[in-house]
């Protein structure tokens, strides 16, 4: 089994408080939370921290506890006490209609799963900051393996809190970026292009410009080379005949060809962008460029805390 990503964890989770309607201690989801998880082995269930007592899994779904309160979604009722409050519904509502879920208060008052609800594959697999799949239990290919008894590395902690972090970034700048008018969102990018070393930049786009928004110059001790930049505001993938344009027109003008969108590219939109091996179209959806801000700092600030958790597995014993 892969663990779940933290963030269909929250949702997991908060599914499960909004239908109990009351306030519950955490061991009291666990057996909820984990039914929508079929996929995890037995293995994965008692796969435990370097602490030899806390279980890896167990430890996820307090994460999931943790950030639902800090986003506004959980109320305290006591010490360790917990209750989903009024936002609470309307949050996972959102959250359901972005994985495409249709009816989703009628499945809030079932007792139906979200596989059963969103497909065999709604949830998706927790990733190291390399990139790999974090993967547990037998039968498995192991992309990345982890120890199985009380030597399960505190690092799995920490990419938990990073990725979480990583992750709520990039929605939350993608959020702001989509509520950008297209002249504004042209004249961010130009600033994000300069910010990344860009030079002579400037926001051309108006009816008739041939298909680009921003004419930059990549300069360096060497040489100088002209970049035509198209840029699409927009949730929907982009497709073949938007990067041909571009390339079609500009191919001659340019001495290279770059396509920003916030939503992301169909398959063929990134086969036309390689057919030409001299100057293909360089491609930057959505979560690359909120990846590009974040790694550059552009738009984001970087803060050092320290994170204390209640043990609750400590105080049951």
């Amino acid at each position: 089994m892969t663990f779940p990503r933290y963030r269909d964890v929250d949702i997991a989770l908060l599914l499960e408080l909004v239908r109990l309607g009351r306030a519950v201690k955490p061991h009291e989801t666990y057996e909820s939370v984990t039914r929508h998880f079929p996929l995890l082995s037995d293995e994965d269930k008692a796969a435990v921290r370097k602490d030899g007592r806390t279980r890896v899994w167990i430890n996820m779904i307090h994460w999931a506890r943790d950030h639902l309160r800090v986003q506004g979604a959980l109320d305290e009722m006591g010490s360790g006490i917990w209750s989903a409050n009024s936002s609470a519904r309307g949050m996972l509502e959102g959250w359901l209609r972005q994985r495409g879920g249709t009816s989703a208060g009628s499945f809030i008052e079932s007792s139906r799963s979200l596989q059963e609800y969103l497909g065999r594959d709604w949830a998706q697999a927790l990733r190291a900051r390399s990139g790999r799949v974090l993967r547990l239990g037998s039968g498995t290919q192991r992309e990345q393996p982890l120890p199985q008894t009380a030597a399960v590395s505190e690092r799995l902690d920490l990419e938990i809190l990073q990725g979480r972090e990583h992750e709520a970034i990039t929605e939350d700048l993608l959020g702001r970026l989509s509520g950008m008018d297209e002249y504004a969102f042209e004249n961010f990018v130009a600033r994000i292009l300069e910010a990344l070393g860009f030079r002579d930049t400037r926001v051309v786009g108006r009816p008739g410009d041939g298909g680009v928004d921003v004419m930059c110059m990549l300069r360096n001790d060497v040489l100088a080379a002209t970049v035509a930049v198209q840029v699409k505001r927009q949730q929907s993938n982009v497709g073949p005949k938007e990067v041909s344009y571009l390339r079609d027109r500009w191919a001659r003008k340019a001495d290279k060809l770059l396509f920003v969108t916030t939503g992301g590219y169909t398959a063929g939109a990134r086969e036309v962008a390689e057919e030409d091996e001299l100057k293909p179209v360089t491609l930057v959806d959505g979560k690359e460029l909120a990846g590009l801000m974040i790694r550059n700092r552009i738009g984001v600030q970087a803060q050092v805390v320290e994170r204390l958790l209640f043990d609750e597995e400590f105080f049951a014993e």
